[in-house]
């Protein structure tokens, strides 16, 4: 479960006569659910001793695994170019897996996909903001998505 960053979602009661969140969570010796968050406490509270953390990649080692990825792994001669594509990217490896598999397939340097991130942000963000009916969602419960989104996109901001 990716981003459980907000304990309170997982441990507290919902409302009078529903029970917490973790404890629907299937339990069982065979299988595990991995959690990600940015919150050690969070961490340690959703799976006790069983945390790993996964420490961010350095600048030389998000550079090779960019020209193992690559088509063309010249591109990463470009070091201003490199450098900020891994910085937008946070270090972290399936983003630079997945800008990796756009920049093959469209044939695109770093700065036009740099370019592209910037232009559709605002216009990404914005539509998974907007409201919209779901028969699975609590009526008094905002759109999920958007809010996380937006938060996302500001915490990766702060990095």
């Amino acid at each position: 479960l990716c981003n459980a960053d907000d304990v309170n979602i997982w441990i507290t009661q919902s409302g009078p006569g529903s029970g917490r969140l973790i404890d629907y969570l299937p339990r069982s010796e065979q299988g595990c659910i991995v959690f990600t968050t940015r919150d050690r406490k969070t961490a340690v509270k959703l799976a006790h001793r069983n945390v790993v953390e996964v420490l961010e990649m350095d600048e030389n080692v998000a550079i090779q695994l960019l020209q193992k990825c690559l088509v063309n792994s010249d591109l990463v001669n470009n070091r201003p170019d490199t450098a900020a594509l891994l910085k937008e990217l946070t270090y972290l490896p399936l983003a630079i897996v997945q800008a990796s598999a756009y920049i093959n397939e469209n044939r695109i340097t770093f700065m036009d996909y740099l370019s592209l991130l910037a232009d559709q942000e605002e216009a990404v963000i914005d539509l998974l903001s907007e409201e919209f009916e779901d028969d699975r969602r609590y009526d008094n419960i905002k759109n999920p998505v958007g809010r996380e989104s937006r938060g996302q996109c500001l915490s990766q901001r702060r990095v």
